[in-house]
């Protein structure tokens, strides 16, 4: 037995078997390494050429298709920048649906109803509030004038003695309030008539279906909520009846001259002129502003002058935009102003 394990020959055949698996295993490795980096190869060959190569929807040299798109020989970096970016591109809004949408939430900006013919003009106490002001000279209006656009298009519920009572006690007790009008309740009392009320729950809910968020402060800024006062105690707003006008304002003239959108905004293009009640002219603007000029439009009368389809074009352009929310729904953001 010895003998048969230590015979030379028997030992170099198996050396020699041994270098000959060994051999086989790191062949077959190599086999396996290089098909790896076959596929490796193949995958980021397949992947660099649709990302170099231009195709149907590339911009400058980097494809954004998928295949199998058909390539195109060149790539025009104007043209297709100009393909993938279309959905940005303002198109004619023409769903009257949406339209109706975009007039309920100017409506409660205006405080009217947008008539068929999108021409008007808006009078009364808007004058005094200065949201016209503040939609031409800083492109929107704030959280407080946001409050009172929704209040003022609410209807008014029938308020007893007792919610006069507590409407008094918020006004003394509202620093921006009392210290500007009366000193004591009893002067309040005097001197205001409160011929309504307005749940605090249906001017949140209003809040959100107008402006898209949540109604956060009830109270204005400075205290005084123009004609209205807030009872955080009862969750209700009290209208005081305040009689007087406004003089030497503008008043505003409106042409909605259409509606556009695009992928994430729906936009308003209003022509706006005024006429100066002081001055007894037409403007070019709604706001009376350092860049306002005077229209010369001949002897046409203020009862006969509107803005509409064919003279809007020389009045300033409004483009007033509303911005798509995570809702899937459009709400208002700002204003711009169109310069020529």
């Amino acid at each position: 037995m010895e003998e048969v394990q230590n015979n030379p020959i028997n030992t170099s055949i198996q050396q020699t078997q041994n270098i000959s698996t060994k051999k086989t295993k790191e062949s077959n490795k190599q086999v396996i390494i290089a098909l790896l980096f076959g596929i490796i190869g193949i995958i980021l060959g397949g992947l660099l050429f649709f990302y170099y190569f231009p195709c149907e929807e590339c911009v400058c040299n980097k494809c954004n298709c998928t295949p199998p798109k058909q390539l195109i020989s060149e790539c025009d970096c104007e043209k297709t920048i100009e393909d993938n970016t279309k959905n940005y591109k303002e198109v004619e809004l023409t769903d009257q649906n949406i339209i109706n949408d975009l007039n309920k939430k100017l409506s409660y900006i205006f405080n009217l109803d947008i008539p068929n013919n999108r021409s008007f003009y808006i009078t009364g106490s808007m004058l005094c509030e200065h949201i016209i002001s503040h939609l031409g000279n800083k492109g929107g209006i704030s959280e407080d004038d946001k409050l009172y656009t929704i209040l003022r298009r609410m209807p008014l519920s029938e308020i007893s003695e007792e919610e006069i009572e507590d409407a008094v006690d918020m006004e003394f007790y509202n620093p921006g309030v009392s210290q500007y009008r009366y000193k004591t309740k009893e002067e309040i009392k005097e001197n205001t008539v409160y011929d309504g009320k307005i749940d605090g729950k249906e001017v949140a809910k209003k809040y959100k279906e107008i402006y898209g968020q949540e109604l956060i402060r009830q109270y204005h800024s400075e205290g005084y909520l123009f004609s209205y006062v807030y009872s955080e105690k009862r969750d209700l707003y009290y209208h005081e009846d305040i009689p007087g006008g406004c003089a030497g304002f503008t008043v505003p003239y409106l042409y909605i001259n259409r509606y556009t959108t695009d992928t994430n905004h729906r936009y308003v293009y209003i022509s706006t002129g005024g006429y100066s009640t002081s001055e007894g002219n037409f403007l070019n603007d709604m706001v009376n502003g350092p860049e306002t000029t005077v229209i010369d439009l001949g002897d046409i009368s203020l009862d006969d002058f509107t803005i509409n389809e064919e003279n809007y074009k020389q009045f300033t352009e409004y483009k007033f935009i509303f911005d798509k929310s995570a809702d899937d729904n459009y709400y208002f953001s700002k204003t711009e102003k169109i310069t020529n």
